[in-house]
């Protein structure tokens, strides 16, 4: 059990804790200081920060290899984020003759204290914009990977030396140029030290830093960054290229890393329209310790829910509280209150075309409605408020239901008269749908939501009382009036 305290931050302000890395020899144990100050570049602190990865082994000093231990504060932080891979990356980024001042998230943040950790997580983007430099760590390396970082930075330094004089340097300079010294320093490409390199800079790429979700924040809020494996380091923007120039093929979750390296980014993805939604289906998929945090990781990056109060991190929050507002942040562009009931989404269904979220909520609505599930009832109103505003796109949504309902040639017959009425009813056996189309007034297809079956939506006939109505019944009815209730009048 960690016997380890904080002292409490406060939470009014954009305040953070920096680690302070005092000086010492390898073999000394790790001794640091916490302190506290403001993630604002222009009044804070200058600092460095650390991109990893978390899990691994619980870092225990001593044992064969008598490792040290870590001190904050004059006690042992002994918590259970400490792993040997942040021990790792602590010992080889302490230097012996000066102290250097880190932020990483599991030593600056009180990782028990939900409230604490939303507010610094919150912060993030801030963090890692501000610090001077951001430090990768891939984990431990050879002789191999320092023969790699050496040609990276040698590769570096002739690119820097040639363009070092050119007013604007392009990316496809920068590249063209790197790639000229690459093929000087390895011949050819396909030489046996051309091949051994590609071995190791796989061997790299295939490390957990690629997979996981919170790094791409990290390195793309970057101002500039180190990779650092083992002993060794080598510039960010050079490393990045470097699969190309030994024509490697990487997945695209590995490229997408690649291309948010600093100075590589504003010709990548980075550069075209960052949506939540397109994040998400990009990303969502990446690992996370925490399935919220494959979110909260991307609100940064986000265009459209940066810094938004109904999206802010929350850890007192359960996975599927997040995923069902960030659910009806995709849909609807806002998160709909708690009195709005909606199904539970998965997050591979949030990367899903808006369309299909919709029909899954507006469906599961509709049947939950029909059993007096008045929060249900609401969403329903709120879903055909948004059609009738054109908000949603409602000729396709009616097309797939009405098509689940083998009712999709009246439908499309119906939609092609003009704009779409929508008009819902609950009864004791479920709800009905009614759609009406602005010219032929007189005509409505209605489509059943029974709430005994709700796996199988029924069709029905025109009665208004549902009871006795035979399942999967076609028709396209005629209305002499018309509905009482229009779209767009349901209270929200």
């Amino acid at each position: 059990m960690s016997n380890f305290r904080y002292s409490p931050l406060d939470l009014a302000k954009n305040t953070i804790r920096l680690l302070l890395i005092h000086k010492g020899n390898w073999k000394d144990d790790i001794f640091c200081t916490l302190i506290e100050a403001l993630s604002d570049a222009d009044e804070g602190i200058p600092y460095k920060a650390l991109s990893y990865t978390w899990g691994g082994d619980k870092h225990r000093p001593g044992g064969p290899e008598n490792l040290p231990n870590v001190w904050v504060d004059n006690q042992q932080f002994d918590k259970s984020p400490l792993t040997d891979n942040l021990f790792g990356a602590l010992r080889q980024i302490r230097e012996i003759d000066r102290d250097v001042v880190l932020w990483t998230d599991a030593i600056c943040i009180d990782q028990s204290n939900d409230t604490e950790k939303g507010h610094q997580v919150n912060q993030m983007g801030a963090i890692y914009s501000a610090a001077e430099e951001v430090l990768v760590w891939l984990g431990p390396g050879n002789e191999y990977t320092e023969a790699l970082m050496k040609t990276i930075n040698w590769i570096n330094q002739r690119a820097e030396g040639f363009l070092r004089d050119q007013e604007t340097k392009s990316y496809q300079q920068w590249f063209n140029t790197c790639r000229f010294f690459a093929l000087e320093h390895l011949k050819y490409i396909e030489s046996p030290s051309g091949s051994s390199y590609r071995r190791v800079l796989e061997e790299l790429l295939s490390r957990k830093w690629f997979k996981r979700v919170w790094v791409l924040q990290e390195i793309a809020l970057a101002k500039t960054a180190i990779i650092l494996c083992g002993s060794s380091s080598c510039t960010a923007r050079t490393f990045g290229v470097m699969p190309a120039l030994l024509g490697i093929e990487v997945d695209d979750s590995t490229q997408a890393r690649l291309d948010v390296m600093p100075r590589i980014r504003k010709r990548t993805w980075w550069s075209s329209q960052r949506r939540l939604h397109h994040l998400i289906g990009k990303f969502g998929a990446s690992e996370a310790t925490i399935a919220r945090d494959r979110i909260y990781a991307l609100l940064h990056m986000s265009e459209d829910a940066r810094g938004l109060e109904c999206l802010r991190p929350c850890y007192k929050k359960s996975d599927s509280e997040v995923f069902r507002d960030t659910a009806s942040f995709i849909m609807f562009g806002e998160v709909l209150s708690h009195e709005h009931a909606l199904p539970e989404f998965t997050i591979a269904e949030l990367g899903l075309p808006i369309l299909q979220l919709v029909e899954k909520a507006f469906s599961w609505a509709l049947r939950e409605g029909g059993r007096n599930n008045e929060a249900a009832q609401k969403t329903v109103n709120t879903i055909i408020e948004y059609l009738s505003q054109g908000r949603l796109e409602c000729d396709e949504l009616l097309k797939s239901l009405s098509k689940k309902h083998s009712l999709l040639p009246e439908v499309s017959l119906l939609l092609s008269h003009g704009k779409a009425f929508l008009t819902s009813s609950f009864g004791e056996k479920g709800c009905m749908l009614k759609i009406t189309s602005a010219g032929r007034m007189t005509q409505t297809v209605q489509l059943s939501f029974p709430k005994d079956n709700p796996a199988i939506p029924l069709l029905v006939a025109q009665e208004d009382d549902m009871s006795g109505i035979p399942p999967m019944e076609r028709f396209l009815s005629e209305r002499p009036n018309l509905p009482d209730v229009w779209a767009g009048q349901g209270v929200r």
